[in-house]
């Protein structure tokens, strides 16, 4: 079986979507293209040691590795991701149950979504440079830094793009 890796030029629309839509739709983009790594990654992983059928199962709704917790969990118990990684990927879950669950408008400025975003391992170092407000770019980068260090921990060296340098999942 061929397995298709993503090049570079099908994150870049994904990520000027990130950085420009509201922060309901940034957030769920955001961890839909994190939870398609933590797939991709794990799947990787597992390849040499479960036979293909079992790994089309293991990765259903409602199976081992079927939902986003289940697959960031997995990829820290494995070893795939390090503690500080695996902290950013709770937050961003948190952010985006909180978008489902709130009906009510969302904000990189105020509630619980901000509350998150603070606490994101990367979101400090960035703000520092960006203008008020623009908390949404700041989130941009950190989506940005935390899918090329998945690429690359996959086993895609060339990542996003190789004049940056990438979170280090392993922290």
């Amino acid at each position: 079986m061929t397995t298709v890796r993503h090049q570079t030029a099908d994150y870049r629309q994904i990520f000027r979507e990130i950085r420009g839509e509201f922060p309901r739709s940034a957030i769920l983009v955001a961890q839909a293209v994190i939870d398609h790594q933590l797939a991709l990654l794990l799947k990787i992983r597992l390849r040499s040691s479960v036979a293909e059928a079992v790994l089309k199962t293991l990765f259903v709704d409602g199976a081992l590795y079927g939902s986003y917790a289940r697959r960031a969990d997995a990829a820290h118990l494995l070893g795939l991701v390090g503690p500080k990684t695996f902290r950013d990927l709770e937050l961003i879950g948190q952010m985006r149950e909180e978008c489902v669950r709130n009906m009510h408008p969302v904000s990189f400025e105020g509630g619980k979504i901000a509350e998150c975003f603070c606490e994101l391992r990367l979101a400090g170092e960035a703000e520092l440079d960006a203008a008020p407000g623009q908390r949404h770019v700041v989130f941009a980068k950190v989506i940005y830094e935390l899918v090329q260090g998945l690429m690359m921990r996959s086993g895609n060296g060339s990542g996003l793009n190789a004049d940056r340098t990438a979170v280090h999942v392993s922290e």
